[in-house]
């Protein structure tokens, strides 16, 4: 069976690797950059490279655009020219951006006659086209359905909301980034008292368990708005984070990450929520009161 022409807007890391697995699947695609050298090896396993994003865009029946922000993306495809000849395509957004920029964005195509979706890669470059690659998709659901076989080829494909901005919402860098660091100042610790990388290692499945524990239970304390337990109260949580800090100082490493994961749970004990369970400290990060969904 024939598979779908497309063409893509982008040919950075992400971009790349998405054509990639585009044309391993079959699909002929029309491929644009800014930075033409980026499309070579695409054009060398089978990629057009079209001359400008109208050149690309105006043969195809889906367009995919992975560049550097939503911003770009709207700087593309709302152009004259391009905007011209969009009505009867599907869109599918992979850039980064704030959940108002998609939405507005959103808004501006389906008025050109398009259909608009977005998507956020919960994985970096190299798990692509796996099943371990999660993709939330939100915005026009019948772009979903009708492209599903093809969104199918980068990984798992999960359906999240109606409003694009919701897959930008879930696509929350903050969570990785800030874990990550914050785990990269524990593992300076470690070292810093004697221990080994390779025999932190073998610790990691079981903290990932752990992790996943805490993550789960978190959620559904802020889901509910219910905190009560017998888990750990922020009193011990904050017990333990100044043992931690302590040493980590000891130890001759910087304790910025620790030093403010100890001062929200001294605020939490200052509002009186020492006895509650973790979760409570949520209510002391936001700025103002929402519900949780």
């Amino acid at each position: 069976m024939t598979k779908t022409a497309v063409s893509l807007l982008g040919a950075g890391q992400m971009g790349s690797v998405l054509g990639r697995e585009l044309l391993a699947s079959g699909h002929p695609i029309t491929v644009w950059s800014r930075n033409p050298e980026r499309c070579e090896p695409l054009r060398q396993a089978g990629a057009r490279v079209a001359e400008s994003p109208l050149d690309a865009v105006e043969g195809a029946d889906v367009v995919f655009v992975s560049v550097i922000d939503t911003s770009v993306t709207a700087s593309l495809l709302t152009a004259p020219d391009v905007a011209a000849v969009l009505s009867g395509k599907d869109i599918v957004e992979f850039s980064t951006g704030f959940p108002t920029a998609a939405n507005e964005l959103g808004e501006r195509i389906e008025k050109a006659g398009a259909r608009f979706l977005v998507g956020a890669i919960m994985d970096f470059p190299s798990v692509v086209g796996s099943p371990d690659c999660l993709t939330m998709y939100s915005g026009n659901q019948a772009v979903f359905d009708d492209l599903r076989s093809t969104l199918d080829v980068f990984g798992t494909a999960k359906y999240v909301g109606a409003s694009p901005g919701i897959a930008n919402v879930l696509d929350n860098g903050v969570l990785i980034e800030v874990g990550g660091v914050a785990f990269l100042e524990g593992l300076a610790g470690v070292v810093g008292e004697g221990g080994t990388v390779e025999a932190l290692k073998s610790a990691v499945p079981a903290m990932m368990r752990t992790l996943s524990t805490v993550i789960e239970s978190v959620l559904e304390q802020v889901t509910t708005e219910n905190y009560d337990g017998e888990d750990a109260s922020i009193d011990t949580h904050a017990e333990l984070m100044t043992l931690n800090r302590d040493r980590l100082a000891a130890a001759g490493v910087r304790t910025d990450i620790t030093d403010a994961m100890l001062g929200y749970l001294q605020e939490a004990q200052r509002r009186g929520l020492g006895n509650a369970e973790l979760g409570a400290v949520y209510q002391v990060m936001r700025r103002s009161p929402s519900s949780v969904t």
